[in-house]
């Protein structure tokens, strides 16, 4: 029994000992006010453009300016271009040429018409001078049109040099007439006193007479005696009219001849200072106008005083 006792006083003891803390009350969150959330608006649907279907690019037009390998003044030279577009494409275009010397100043002007395919050419040609300026000298195309043109506007070529006929001995002292050796000689009579040579190229052909004259003042009588005296027996041309004119300060009667199958001819009779009578003639061969380089030809004729 007292054992018994003595334990519940331990046990009293140490429940006595062992105490529980307070615990601290803990505090309540007050909820916080949360805002009410307002319906946004639903945004207004955006218009898009239909898109507009991008046309296909043409593309440009070729332009190709052709020209002889060798130019020369023997030779006329075509004035021509090409304008090259694409399979079913139309368009419209105006072309001028100009040639320009090697100073850049303007020689000849052409205007071009267009013909089958995709030619232009001019109907006249270029006719370049027998002693031209030395360098370069340029064909430039100016064209107008509805497309894009591409290709080289600008060609350059250098002109050959033309050779000469020496015709000392051949031809009377006091006159130089300058022959291209290009020409044929197809007559050649009589002598330095009186005489007559004559030349051809292709469907030009010139001729040069002299023969002492009347020591007077030259008259048209004079003037168309000593023509005549030059036609051919079996087939003379007519004379069409004439003009009273000068020669490098000559008197000289200028007459427009036709010959057989209505070829034009030209003719310019010429008194020198001692009175003897000189004989230019140049016609065509062959039909057509007379070639614009034998009259190019003729008017290298002068006098030496």
């Amino acid at each position: 029994m007292p054992r018994l006792w003595l334990v519940c006083v331990m046990v009293f003891l140490l429940a006595a000992c062992t105490t529980t803390p307070a615990v601290a009350p803990v505090d309540t969150p007050i909820p916080s006010n949360t805002p009410t959330l307002q319906p946004s608006a639903t945004p207004a649907p955006t218009w898009t453009p239909t898109p507009i279907p991008t046309p296909t690019p043409i593309p440009p037009v070729m332009l190709r300016i052709p020209l002889p390998d060798a130019i020369s003044g023997l030779e006329p030279v075509p004035m021509e271009v090409e304008l090259i577009a694409p399979p079913g494409v139309l368009y419209n275009a105006t072309i001028h040429i100009t040639v320009l010397d090697p100073a850049s100043q303007p020689f000849a002007v052409f205007a071009l018409l267009h013909h089958e395919g995709s030619r232009y050419y001019a109907e006249e040609q270029l006719q370049l001078p027998l002693d031209p300026f030395g360098g370069y000298w340029s064909v430039v195309a100016d064209i107008e049109s509805d497309l894009e043109i591409e290709g080289m506007r600008v060609k350059f070529f250098i002109p050959e040099q033309i050779h000469f006929h020496q015709l000392t001995g051949m031809l009377p002292d006091n006159v130089r007439l300058r022959i291209p050796v290009a020409y044929t000689e197809v007559e050649n009579q009589g002598d330095l006193y009186a005489g007559s040579r004559m030349w051809q190229y292709q469907d030009g052909r010139i001729g040069l007479w002299w023969a002492p004259g009347p020591t007077e003042k030259l008259l048209l009588s004079n003037a168309i005696t000593m023509l005549e005296a030059t036609f051919p027996t079996d087939d003379p041309p007519s004379i069409i009219d004439y003009v009273e004119t000068q020669w490098y300060g000559r008197i000289t009667f200028a007459f427009n001849l036709q010959w057989a199958g209505g070829q034009p001819g030209m003719a310019w009779v010429v008194q020198d200072k001692d009175f003897w009578l000189y004989v230019l003639e140049v016609h065509a061969l062959n039909g057509g106008n007379i070639p614009a380089l034998v009259e190019q030809v003729a008017s290298t004729f002068k006098f030496v005083e």
